[in-house]
């Protein structure tokens, strides 16, 4: 897409906060880094690069009190720095040699990829990709090469959402809307158990589904038929390491074998007490 077209991406994403009246707490943890100036180093952008990758959904093996538990992790959470990482530096590969350079860019990747064709939104708020569905990750790259592409489009609703309410009849908090593509974000339970602090008393105990975010609505639309069962294993847990896990924050905080280990599950980036809360509400679940 033409840099010149950042202006219009920041006016839409600034529309688009004002018309879901988003609360504070949605735009201090997701809405707060995007910048829609170009990067430190860089003399003119000439153009914007957005990239869907495939991704599968994840699950983690663990031993709980004798009982062997799976535990589910949806697209993207996994290694997600590590493949913006790898993704950037092979793009930065590629454009050297056509004699451009590339950088990072902080931008609302939902809506760009929209904006530009790649993606469509569904009625959940979650971008779908052909036959990746939602099972995919997302990057965006400036360049100082130019294009005389413009693909620059309105904003499109998977076509089946007209007529389709599989999703919000699933969502486990209310907060996808019935004629809106715009959440209600702050109930939504990937949110929630994104967010450090306790989880609210409101939600249903029966609700959490995965270590991480929700794949409630991911499960039940019908654009992931072919991707929902794709599912790659990261790893086990012995009893003793989910017993670490869970006091992670606590006793085991220091310990440098656990979090070597968490670094190689690909999770890391989720502590501060989120990972071991959310493992917690899953094994309560079991006790009942």
């Amino acid at each position: 897409m033409p840099a010149a077209r950042l202006k219009d991406l920041e006016n839409d994403f600034k529309t688009t906060a004002e018309e879901a009246e988003l609360d504070k707490r949605i735009m201090d943890t997701y809405l707060k880094n995007f910048s829609f100036s170009k990067p430190e180093g860089m003399e003119s952008p000439g153009s914007i690069v957005v990239i869907a990758m495939a991704r599968p959904a994840h699950r983690l093996v663990l031993v709980y009190r004798g009982k062997i538990i799976q535990v589910l992790i949806p697209p993207t959470y996994v290694d997600y720095q590590k493949v913006n990482s790898r993704v950037f530096n092979l793009f930065k590969k590629f454009i050297g040699k056509k004699g451009g350079n590339a950088y990072m860019a902080r931008l609302p990747l939902k809506l760009l990829s929209s904006r530009t064709g790649l993606a469509s939104y569904g009625k959940n708020n979650i971008s779908y990709i052909g036959k990746w569905g939602s099972f995919h990750q997302l990057f965006a790259f400036y360049t100082d090469l130019e294009t005389e592409h413009d693909p620059w489009q309105e904003l499109k609703v998977l076509d089946a959402c007209s007529t389709c309410d599989l999703c919000r009849k699933s969502c486990p908090t209310g907060a996808i809307r019935r004629d809106s593509f715009l959440l209600d974000a702050a109930k939504c339970l990937a949110f929630l158990n994104e967010s450090e602090g306790r989880m609210p008393s409101w939600v249903d105990p029966y609700a959490h589904n995965s270590l991480i975010g929700c794949m409630r609505c991911q499960e039940v639309c019908p654009y992931n038929n072919k991707v929902k069962d794709w599912i790659e294993d990261i790893g086990e847990l012995d009893e003793d390491q989910t017993r670490m896990l869970l006091d992670f924050d606590s006793r085991h905080g220091r310990d440098p074998h656990m979090i070597k280990r968490i670094k190689e599950l690909g999770i890391y980036g989720f502590f501060n007490g989120i990972i071991p809360r959310n493992l917690q509400l899953l094994l309560d679940k079991l006790k009942d």
